[in-house]
C-alpha cells in the first residue's frame, strides 16, 4: 500500500554504497545532489534517496512508483527481533526510464522500522521510506508499507491506473525547496469521465503525439499544439477555424463546454486597448483567434490519447481511424538546421546605452523597473515543424505551443503563465529573474542559491508581485487577493527562473477576458508603475514587440489558460523572428543585463542554427 507522505529527509552527505555512479561532488551545507547514472542502486543505513539517472531532465517528472514488486523481503536476526536488516526492492517509473532503489533500514521492532529516521537526518530530496505493517517469525515474509517523500504522491480517483500512486521525480532538490514548475493542470481530471456539452472517444492504440502533430496537424492553416512538452499534464492538437473578434480580446470569451472551444494569440500591439497607449506600425496582426469543435487530447497522467469533439459525426470518426492508423510509428529526431545568420536589432554596446537611459529614468523617479527588449531576425525558408520540434526537446516546459494562422507561426517555449480562469479562480504568475543552468551539479546549485538570494532579483519580482496584486484587485472580490507563493526558484532545462503567484475570486461581473484585458500587458513584461514604464519603453526600444510580449492560449468550459508570449519564435514569409529582453531596475549591472539577454535568446537562436549571439561575449 502507499501511505501519504510529506516532504521527507536525506542524510548527510557520505558514501552510501552507490554503484555505477558517474560522478560524486559535495556542494555547499554539506549536501550533495544525487549521482548520475543510467540505473542507481543505492543501499544503505539510513534512508534511502530516489537516485535520478543521467539523462534526466532537470524539469523533474511524474513518475509511477509500483510498490507491489518484490513483495517478498528478508530479514535475519535474534529469535524475537524483527533482525537488523531490512531488504526491500521498490521501482520507480518515470515517463523516460526507471530507477531502482534497494532499502536497507537499521530497526529492532516494527514500530523502529515503521518509523525509522535514519542517520544523519536533514534535506529536502525525494526519498522511499520502509516501513513493516504486520511480521511474522524468522524465515518467514511481511508486508512492507511504502511511505512516499518529496512530492505529490496523487491519490485522487482517475479514469484508468487508478489504483497507482503518482510520484513527482526533480533532481537537485536540496533544503531549499522544489524545482520543479508549479502544477497548471488544464482539465480537471477527477471528473473527465462525465463530460457534457462534447463527446469523447479514447484510442485504443498507443500513439506518440509527435507523430500525431507531425501527421495530422504541422503545415495545415489553423493547426495548433497545446504543448505540456514536460509530459506531466494535458496536451490539445487540432485544427480551428478563423474567426472575426470585436477587440483582441473578446475571443477569448466562450460559453461553450468544449475545453479547447477557443486557440488563438493577443499580440504586444493590444496594450492600445487594454491602456489606451499609441502603438506603432505592428510586424504580425494584433490578434487571432480560432474557434476549434474538434481535437486531440493526450493526457500524460492517464497515458491517454482521446478524440474530443461537440459531436459524434463523420469528421469525428475520420480523426479516430487516421490517429489508429498511427499506432507503432516512432517519430523522428528533428533535423539538424542548416547554418543561418541571425541579425540582431541592437548591438550590445547601443544596447548598453538603453540601459543606462532606463537607470536614468528610474534615478529620476519616472519608473522604478523597467523590462527593456531587444530583437533578432533569422532571414531565409524556416522549417516550422522541424524547429518547433527541436524547441521542445531542448526547451521543455508546460506552457509550450505550435500555432499557425494565416501564414504565421508562432512556436513558444514559454515557461511563464500569464493569466489562468478556472471557474472564477484567478491567477498569475509573474517570471523576474533568470540564471543560466550549468552541467556541473554543485554549480548548478550554487547558481540557483546565488538567484534565490539575490537582493536584486527579489526587489525586482516583489515590484511585479506588487502590480500584479493591484490589476488582480481591479477586478476581484475585495480582500481575495493574496500572494499564495513568493520567491520561488523553477527549474527548467536551460534556465532558473524567480516566480512568484498572485490569485483572486473574480466579480461577479466580470469575465475571464475582461480580466485578462484589465491585467494586459503584463507587468512582468513592461515594468513599473505600468503606464509610466510602457511609455518610456516605447521612446526607447527601436520597434514594436509584434507578438512578443503578448500572450497566446486557450479558453472553453468555463476555463482560460494565458501563457506569455516569451522564449518564442515568430515565423512568417520574411523569416524567424525572435524577442528577447530584461528587467532594469536601479540595482542592474550593464554586464550582466546583457548577458542575462543572450542565455535567454540561446536555445531558440541554437533550433535555428544561427549565429551569432554577441550578448553572450561581452567584457
Amino acid at each position: 500500500m502507499v501511505a501519504d507522505g510529506s516532504l521527507g529527509h536525506t542524510g548527510k552527505a557520505r558514501n552510501r554504497g552507490i554503484n555505477n555512479v558517474q560522478s560524486l561532488v559535495y556542494p555547499p551545507h554539506n549536501r550533495r545532489p544525487g549521482p548520475f547514472s543510467n540505473e542507481t542502486v543505492v543501499e544503505d543505513d539510513s534512508l534511502a534517496d530516489i537516485e535520478f539517472p543521467s539523462q534526466c531532465p532537470e524539469r523533474g517528472e511524474i513518475g509511477t512508483l509500483h510498490v507491489r514488486l518484490g513483495s517478498g523481503v528478508t530479514w535475519s536476526g535474534r529469535e524475537g527481533d524483527l533482525g537488523e536488516r531490512v531488504r526491500r526492492l521498490t521501482k520507480v517509473e518515470s515517463q523516460h526510464r526507471t530507477v531502482a532503489v534497494v532499502n536497507r533500514l537499521e530497526a529492532r521492532e516494527p514500530s523502529a522500522l515503521g518509523g525509522n529516521h535514519g542517520d544523519g537526518v536533514g534535506g529536502e530530496c525525494p526519498s522511499v521510506q520502509g516501513g513493516v505493517d504486520r511480521g511474522k517469525r524468522r524465515g518467514k515474509s511481511f508486508d512492507v508499507q511504502r511511505h512516499i517523500h518529496g512530492g505529490s504522491v496523487n491519490h485522487e480517483p482517475r479514469i484508468g491506473n487508478a489504483d497507482r500512486a503518482r510520484v513527482r521525480i526533480a533532481p537537485f532538490l536540496f533544503d531549499d525547496g522544489t524545482t520543479s514548475p508549479s502544477e497548471n493542470a488544464r482539465l480537471d481530471h477527477r471528473v473527465k469521465a462525465m463530460t457534457e456539452g462534447y463527446v469523447r472517444h479514447v484510442i485504443a492504440a498507443r500513439v506518440d503525439p509527435v507523430v500525431i502533430f507531425r501527421a495530422l496537424i504541422a503545415h495545415r492553416d489553423g493547426g495548433f499544439w497545446l504543448d505540456d512538452s514536460l509530459s506531466e499534464t494535458v496536451s490539445y492538437l487540432g485544427v480551428g477555424v478563423r474567426i472575426e473578434t470585436a477587440d483582441a480580446f473578446s475571443g477569448f470569451d466562450t460559453e461553450d463546454e468544449f475545453p479547447v472551444s477557443r486557440v488563438g494569440w493577443i499580440g504586444y500591439g493590444a496594450r492600445a486597448e487594454s491602456i489606451g497607449v499609441d502603438v506603432g506600425i505592428e510586424p504580425q496582426t494584433r490578434s487571432t483567434v480560432l474557434s476549434v469543435r474538434l481535437a486531440i487530447e493526450v493526457d500524460y497522467r492517464d497515458d491517454e490519447v482521446s478524440v474530443i469533439g461537440l459531436q459524434r459525426d463523420a469528421e469525428f470518426d475520420d480523426l479516430v481511424s487516421a490517429i489508429e492508423a498511427l499506432d507503432g510509428q516512432v517519430a523522428p529526431t528533428p533535423h539538424h538546421p542548416p547554418t543561418r545568420t541571425a541579425i540582431w536589432r541592437d548591438d550590445p554596446s547601443i544596447y548598453a546605452g538603453y540601459i543606462d537611459e532606463c537607470l536614468t529614468h528610474i534615478r529620476n523617479g519616472d519608473a522604478y523597473q523597467l523590462c527593456l527588449t531587444t530583437g533578432v531576425d533569422v532571414h531565409g525558408e524556416v522549417d516550422v515543424v522541424e524547429t518547433y520540434c527541436g524547441l521542445r526537446t531542448v526547451a521543455p516546459t508546460r506552457n509550450a505551443a505550435y500555432l499557425s494562422i494565416g501564414g504565421i507561426s508562432l512556436l513558444s517555449a514559454s515557461p511563464e503563465t500569464y493569466f489562468t480562469v478556472r471557474g472564477r479562480h484567478a491567477t498569475t504568475s509573474p517570471i523576474k529573474g533568470t540564471r543560466p543552468r550549468s552541467m556541473d551539479p554543485a554549480e548548478d546549485y550554487l547558481v540557483k542559491r546565488e538567484l534565490e538570494t539575490s537582493e536584486k532579483e527579489r526587489a525586482e519580482n516583489l515590484m511585479i508581485v506588487d502590480l500584479c496584486r493591484n490589476d488582480l484587485s481591479q477586478v476581484c472580490v475585495p480582500g481575495t487577493v493574496t500572494v499564495s507563493s513568493l520567491h520561488r526558484v523553477e527549474t527548467y532545462s536551460t534556465v532558473h527562473q524567480l516566480v512568484s503567484t498572485v490569485t483572486g475570486e473574480l466579480l461577479p461581473e466580470c469575465s475571464a477576458a475582461d480580466a485578462a484585458r484589465v491585467l494586459f500587458p503584463a507587468g512582468s513584461m513592461t515594468g513599473a508603475p505600468k503606464r509610466s514604464a510602457v511609455q518610456i519603453l516605447e521612446r526607447l526600444e527601436s520597434a514594436e514587440r509584434g507578438m512578443y510580449a503578448g500572450a497566446f492560449g486557450y479558453a472553453g468550459a468555463g476555463n482560460l489558460t494565458l501563457a506569455m508570449t516569451i522564449r518564442s519564435i515568430v515565423i512568417d514569409g520574411s523569416g524567424a523572428h525572435i524577442g528577447v529582453g530584461g528587467g532594469i531596475t536601479s540595482g542592474s549591472v550593464i554586464d550582466q543585463e546583457i548577458a542575462e539577454v543572450g542565455v535567454k535568446a540561446a536555445a531558440m537562436l541554437a533550433v535555428l542554427g544561427a549565429s551569432p549571439n554577441p550578448y553572450l561575449y561581452t567584457e
